[in-house]
Formats: C-alpha cells, structure tokens, sequence
C-alpha cells in the first residue's frame, strides 16, 4: 500500500459526503482512506457506510469520543500504507492532491513535503514566503520552523498536518503520536516532533486543498467562556518549547516564539472575562489575577516586542499585573 489517508471524523454528517467524494475521485491507484468515527451521535456513519459498500479501499472505524489526537492515532495505528497524510472531514483535497505529493516526496527524496491551499473563511491562499527554495535541506529547516512562528500573517506557514505528507517509516521509528492532552495545535506539535528526524523538505507552492473553517470549529470556542483554557494553554506552551528546544531553535528565534506565546496568554485573559455560566465580574477578576500571576506568565511578558500599540498597551498592563484594570477592560467589552 502506497498511500493512507487518514480522516478523523465527529459529527460531520453534513459536510463528510463532499469530502468522500473528493478523496475518492483522486487521480490515484494504491492508496486506501481510514475513517475514524470518534463517537458520531448524528448520521455520519450511515453516510460513511455507503462508501464503504461501494469502494473496498474506504475504511469505516468507530471509536468512543475520545478527541481528534486518539483518532488520528488509531488511524496511524491502522494505516498500511508507506505515506501518510491527513484530512478533515469538512475539507476538500483536489483531486491530483495526493498523487502531486507522492510525486513531490519521492522524485525530490525528501522526507516531508508542504502544499500550499485555499482557506474559505480568509477567501485567499496563504502562499509560501518567497525566500524560502522549493528543497530545504537539514541546514535550512530551522527558517522553515522560524515561519512556523512568525507573528506576521502575511509570511506565515501554518504547521496543519492536511497540508502535508509524511513517511510511515519516520512516524514508526521515533513513536510519534499526536499528544491526547492537547486539544487546541495538537497537529503544530506533531509536525514539529516529525521535523525533528527529517532531512530535507519540499515546498509544494501549487494550491492543493480547500480548508473550510466551520461554525463549530475548535478555533471559534474561545469565544465561549472556558474556565480551563489557560491550563489548556499552559499545556501547549510547555509542550512547544520541548519541541524547540530538541530543534535548538530557542534561543535563536526566542522573540518570535514569545510573541506567539503572549497571543495564547492574552487569549485566556480575554476569554476569563466573558459573561456566561455563572462568570461574574468578581470571578472574571480571580480568574485574570491567576493567569497574570502565574510564573510562566511572568517570563513570557518580561520582555515586549509587539509593534502593535493597542497590544503593547495591554501587553504592559498584563506585565505590570494590573488585575483590576484588565478585568474591568475585557468584562465590559465581552
């Protein structure tokens, strides 16, 4: 088997027959497709056994909901195939997605290849930075990395695993696994721990997937009060710097990476002071004196690098621990 393309699915019963279709229409011979259920409760399995019936290399498998990370592992876990790759079950790979980066990863003899795609909710494509070559050798994965951290939206590289093909072979040798205990860039943590063991990379600049970003999606919960998401957070920031530090990439990048980790602070003390379930002015302002009082906290905001004023200001409150005065700020704006 050449190929496993593994889709970890949850209630999806409205978008995962246009994602079906597009998996199974690609221009490709050996490959198979592995469905992980992760606990569906609406009609996504009746949809998926139609599939099923119909093409012997789709393969349906339940799970009780344990979270998209225990999905994805299964369906590593169950994957035969050499490559391997993943998709959401509301995106929409091309229909030569797949064969372009078998072609890409093996013509090139790389380890890891990248496309570039289409996001719906931002109507553009993100692109590549233009100083980066289409191979990246060992020497020059760390400015792939570096991007992975860049601030700047505008030369960013989102660290998906959709986007990307990987080598079984690598994945098999060093265990690696999406980490169960993270809900929020469980897939960032993943590519980072794959880059530890590669060679060589190649950029695939050609737009090769369609992302939908759905109402549901886990991006848009942090607009809902989540008392537990600065442990949440802190659990991220922790396993990050463990992978960056493996890459020796702190200190080199270490202002890039901390303004990304003062972006996941300020979005806890945001999200502490939203007014729903019971969270009251005077818990919104426990809530904030605990994030602002932790000790990572502390480090991550003793040195501001923002060059956005409205940040630096409230970056600055937050450095200086003015509970009342962030608690009042975000309260009455939420």
């Amino acid at each position: 088997m050449e190929l496993s393309i593994i889709v970890p699915m949850y209630n999806c019963e409205k978008t995962i027959e246009d994602t079906l279709k597009c998996l199974i229409n690609q221009i490709l011979d050996d490959y198979e497709i592995i469905l992980v259920d992760d606990g569906s409760t609406d009609q996504t399995q009746s949809i998926c056994n139609k599939y099923v019936q119909k093409n012997s290399f789709v393969k349906y498998f339940f799970q009780e909901n344990s979270g998209v990370s225990a999905a994805r592992n299964y369906g590593l876990m169950l994957s035969k195939g050499t490559y391997i790759c993943f998709c959401d079950s509301d995106d929409k790979p091309k229909e030569d997605m797949y064969r372009i980066l078998l072609d890409d990863i093996k013509k090139n003899s790389v380890d890891f290849v990248s496309c570039d795609y289409f996001s719906i909710r931002d109507r553009r494509n993100p692109g590549f930075p233009k100083d980066l070559d289409s191979i990246l050798d060992e020497s020059r994965i760390s400015k792939y990395v570096y991007y992975m951290f860049n601030n700047d939206n505008k030369d960013v590289i989102w660290g998906t695993v959709w986007r990307s093909i990987f080598k079984k072979s690598i994945i098999n040798k060093y265990n690696i696994k999406f980490d169960r205990m993270l809900n929020f860039s469980e897939d960032l943590v993943f590519v980072l721990n794959y880059l530890l063991y590669v060679k060589s990379i190649y950029i695939e600049r050609r737009i090769l997937y369609v992302y939908n970003d759905t109402n549901d999606s886990l991006m848009k919960s942090i607009q809902k009060y989540n008392k537990n998401l600065f442990d949440e957070r802190l659990k991220l920031i922790f396993k990050l710097q463990e992978c960056l530090e493996k890459l020796n990439f702190i200190p080199k990048f270490n202002t890039e990476v901390n303004n990304i980790f003062q972006e996941y602070i300020l979005e806890c003390t945001g999200n502490a002071c939203i007014k729903e379930n019971g969270n009251n002015f005077f818990n919104a302002y426990k809530n904030v004196k605990e994030i602002i009082n932790h000790f990572k906290t502390i480090e991550i905001f003793s040195n501001i690098n923002t060059p956005i004023k409205k940040r630096k200001l409230i970056f600055n409150f937050i450095k200086s621990r003015k509970v009342l005065l962030i608690t009042t700020y975000y309260y009455i704006r939420k």
